[in-house]
């Protein structure tokens, strides 16, 4: 057992799977307060689901260890892993779709939200990727929080890695929405 776990992030799963917690009780909740808290948590947890993404660059610091079966269980591994964070990022989103519906927006309006949240939600990736900040310590810590988000839209190399993680948020999403949403329209 320790083989199978060793080596793949799957700690990362717990943070998504509490995004799409959130996410299922901002879609369920009727009560106008409790559903805009629910949805600023949401908003914060939001990147903990794409972000299982860029795991998959620990990968390659994993493959050259060990003999071709464990290489083919580490490969079979991240696969799962990357999937259950795609899954997790789809369903994280239906918040997102629920507004769309209940407010009529246009194809336009609705690219443009995407594109805006997507933008955040790289800018959340880039804080734990580079700074290491996980989503608890917007309570715990709030200034280094600003400071850290602060150094990453004032760097250009590091704006330019929110700038990438938006762009292949908007290209996954935006592929995937609407054959997801044939499917998903039972949970909105």
């Amino acid at each position: 057992m320790h083989n199978f776990l060793h080596g793949v992030p799957w700690i990362h799963l717990g943070p998504a799977a509490l995004a799409v917690l959130v996410a299922f009780l901002c879609l369920h909740s009727r009560n106008i307060y409790l559903k805009g808290l629910l949805g600023a948590l949401w908003l914060l947890l939001l990147p903990n689901t794409i972000y299982v993404l860029t795991d998959f660059e620990h990968l390659s610091h994993e493959i050259g260890s060990g003999d071709l079966g464990r290489q083919s269980l580490l490969i079979g591994q991240y696969i799962l892993l990357e999937a259950i964070g795609l899954l997790a990022y789809l369903f994280a989103m239906l918040p997102l779709e629920q507004f769309v519906r209940d407010h009529h927006l246009t194809g336009r309006q609705q690219i443009m939200g995407i594109v805006a949240l997507n933008f955040l939600v790289a800018c959340g990736m880039a804080l734990g990727k580079i700074g290491q900040v996980n989503s608890y310590v917007v309570f715990t810590h709030p200034w280094a929080v600003l400071l850290s988000m602060g150094q990453i839209l004032t760097t250009v190399r590091l704006l330019m890695l929110v700038i990438f993680f938006a762009l292949v948020n908007d290209v996954v999403y935006l592929s995937c929405r609407r054959p997801w949403l044939s499917k998903a329209n039972k949970f909105l």
